[in-house]
């Protein structure tokens, strides 16, 4: 892996527990005390050390105390993808969806649950969800854009969403804008 995407990638998944940490916050109908919130973070770190299922135990937890709560349903979701037990990651994702239905974050995670299971038409309906919701949620262009381009042979379509997601992002991402390069010469765009 390169080391543009490497740090890309770094930046996108703590932006992701970024936002299930204020998901966690924000969405419970009473105050989180900070019992709740020490624990979660506890999740967020072994989640950065790739201690899955250790917060896959850290979330259960926080959701037997409340279940009100979207950023430990979120972040069970992926720790229990990133295991390779895609049942359970739905389950957690479906979870997250009934609290705030309309989370891109949760979409977005959806589609990529989704596209790792092959399912490659729910992953699309999946992006263009979280889309739809929040036009300017530049990770489900992203992944948008992966998903026409390598799984759906739909150039045109990556193209689109890679360059939206560009425009978004200003351009940050070398790695994509190599893509978008590669499609065009493909295709004969250049």
């Amino acid at each position: 892996m390169s080391r543009p995407f490497t740090d890309q990638l770094k930046k996108y998944i703590g932006l992701l527990l970024v936002f299930g940490l204020a998901a966690c916050s924000g969405v419970g109908t009473k105050p989180v005390d900070t019992a709740v919130t020490e624990q979660y973070q506890q999740g967020l770190r072994l989640m950065k050390e790739k201690e899955y299922q250790s917060a896959v135990e850290v979330f259960q937890a926080i959701t037997q105390k409340r279940s009100d709560l979207v950023g430990p349903y979120l972040n069970m979701g992926i720790a229990y993808r990133k295991l390779g037990q895609p049942e359970a990651s739905l389950e957690a994702f479906t979870q997250a969806q009934k609290i705030k239905p309309e989370s891109v974050v949760v979409y977005n995670q959806l589609g990529v649950l989704h596209r790792n299971e092959g399912r490659f038409d729910e992953a699309k309906s999946a992006y263009l969800k979280a889309i739809t919701v929040d036009k300017s949620y530049s990770p489900a262009y992203r992944n948008l854009g992966i998903l026409c381009d390598l799984y759906l042979r739909d150039f045109s379509c990556a193209i689109d969403n890679y360059t939206q997601y560009q425009t978004l992002t200003q351009g940050k991402d070398k790695q994509v804008s190599l893509w978008i390069k590669d499609l065009q010469r493909r295709i004969g765009q250049e």
